[in-house]
C-alpha cells in the first residue's frame, strides 16, 4: 500500500541541518540572517524545522522573512438600503512581500496554494519544474492579483533578485545564495487585508522519493508511459531514502547488498 510520509523533525544529523533561524530585526542581536525592515511576528518560531516530505501533502511554511509592507486606500461602491443611493466606502488594505520555506527539495509538483483553507492558487493542471522552472512567476487564481516566484529546491536553482538584496548576514552583507535544496516561494505582492497580519498559507506540494532505490520492485515510480500519478509511495521506498540517500535527503548509510 502506498503511503505519504511528511517528516517535521527527523533524527540527528538531518534535523540539525534542516533547521533555519528566523531573521533578526534591524538593531537586534547580530546573529544569523536578517531582513531589512523585518521584525518576526512570532519569535517562538525561531529554529523551525523545514519538513522533509515524501509524497504529497498540504504543508504550512516557515516564514523566513518579510519586507516592503505598504498601505493602499481601496474604495468600493455598494448599494444603499431601500431607496438610498449607491455609496462609496473606503478601506485601508495592507500589502507585503515575504519569503516562505516549504520543504526540502527538489519538489516535483505544486497542486495549489491555500489561504486560511480557501483556494488562493489552483491551476487547471498541477505545475512542475519542467513547465514552470524555478524563478517563474505565478499569479493567484482567486482574482486578488497576488503573485510570487516558485523555486523547486534544485541544487542549481537561480538566485532570486529580491532575496539577494534583503537577506543579509550578521555584518549586513547581502547573501548571494541559491538556497539549494530549499523548495521556497517568494511573494512579490501579497494582499493582507485591513490588518497587517498573514492568514495561514498552505502549499499542496508533491515530492518524489530521492534516489529511486527500489527501481524494479513491485512499486515502480517511473514506468512505461512516464510518471504514475499517486498520492503516496511505498513505505519501504521512503524508509530506504531516509537511511541510504545522501544529506539532506537521508543519513547516507551504506546500503546492504541484497542477495549475498
Amino acid at each position: 500500500m502506498a503511503t505519504i510520509i511528511a517528516i517535521g523533525a527527523v533524527p540527528g544529523l538531518i534535523a540539525g541541518a534542516l533547521a533555519i533561524r528566523n531573521n533578526q530585526p534591524i538593531g537586534g542581536a547580530k546573529k544569523g540572517w536578517h531582513v531589512v525592515g523585518y521584525e518576526p511576528d512570532n519569535l517562538s518560531a525561531q529554529g523551525s524545522i523545514v519538513p522533509l516530505l515524501i509524497g504529497r501533502r498540504r504543508l504550512g511554511c516557515v516564514v523566513a522573512g518579510s519586507w516592503g509592507r505598504y498601505v493602499q486606500n481601496i474604495t468600493t461602491t455598494v448599494n444603499g438600503k431601500g431607496r438610498k443611493k449607491r455609496k462609496s466606502t473606503g478601506q485601508q488594505v495592507f500589502f507585503e512581500r515575504a519569503w516562505h520555506l516549504i520543504c526540502v527539495g527538489p519538489a516535483f509538483r505544486l497542486h495549489g496554494i491555500y489561504q486560511g483553507g480557501r483556494p488562493l492558487y489552483v491551476p487547471e493542471t498541477p505545475i512542475d519544474s519542467s513547465t514552470t522552472p524555478s524563478g517563474s512567476t505565478i499569479t493567484a487564481t482567486d482574482g486578488s492579483g497576488d503573485y510570487g516566484r516558485i523555486y523547486w529546491g534544485e541544487s542549481d536553482q537561480p538566485i532570486d533578485d529580491e532575496l539577494k538584496v534583503h537577506i543579509k548576514d550578521q555584518n549586513g552583507t547581502p547573501i548571494q545564495s541559491r538556497w539549494p535544496f530549499f523548495c521556497h516561494f517568494v511573494w512579490g505582492s501579497k494582499r493582507l487585508g485591513p490588518t497587517p497580519k498573514w492568514d495561514q498559507i498552505e502549499y499542496d506540494i508533491e515530492v518524489l522519493p530521492q534516489g529511486q532505490l527500489l527501481c524494479g520492485s513491485w512499486f515502480d515510480i517511473i514506468g512505461e508511459g512516464g510518471y504514475k500519478p499517486t498520492n503516496g509511495y511505498n513505505h519501504v521506498e521512503a524508509l530506504a531514502q531516509l537511511l541510504f540517500c545522501e544529506f539532506p535527503h537521508g543519513l547516507g548509510l551504506t546500503p546492504p547488498v541484497i542477495g549475498e
